[in-house]
């Protein structure tokens, strides 16, 4: 009995884009992006972020899915959304964090990349005020509060990232 061994011909743009998600250089497609942004203020010579509840509520930051192509925008964006805070957001993201999330009857996970936000100033009325409480909490009480673990390393990293 003979076997027959086809070989496939790759592109080297193929053998590198594999390399790369193999390597967890690019994330894989299955594991959706979300942007969100960290709002932080000095409040009486004190470091303080503010929270927003999620729909389960739990405290968390403010986040979302890539609006016109640009992450930092989308950060921007999405914390007046939920919060209702202006500012500037950092050049450079503090860091990304991998959570899970439920997405109808499945659990989806999603890679989360965290922008610092200098809160200038905050609104009264914004979009999602019905569904969502925010509150300022000093830095150390914030990372107790953060529901998820993984963030409330990344916010310990706020500190040193804003002086």
């Amino acid at each position: 009995m003979r076997y027959v061994v086809k070989f496939t011909r790759f592109k080297r743009a193929d053998i590198r884009s594999l390399r790369a998600r193999l390597s967890n250089k690019v994330a894989m497609p299955d594991m959706p992006k979300q942007y969100g942004a960290i709002p932080f203020r000095i409040h009486k010579n004190k470091l303080e972020v503010m929270l927003v509840t999620s729909s389960q509520k739990r405290w968390l930051v403010p986040k979302g899915h890539l609006m016109r192509g640009d992450p930092r925008y989308t950060a921007r964006r999405e914390a007046f959304e939920e919060s209702g805070v202006r500012g500037r957001v950092r050049r450079k993201a503090l860091g990304s964090v991998k959570y899970r999330k439920k997405k109808k009857k499945r659990t989806v996970k999603v890679d989360l990349k965290l922008y610092p936000l200098a809160v200038t100033r905050q609104a009264k009325n914004f979009p999602e005020r019905r569904k969502r409480r925010t509150r300022w909490f000093p830095l150390k009480e914030a990372i107790d509060r953060c529901s998820d673990p993984a963030l409330s390393r990344l916010l310990g990293k706020l500190k040193d990232a804003v002086s």
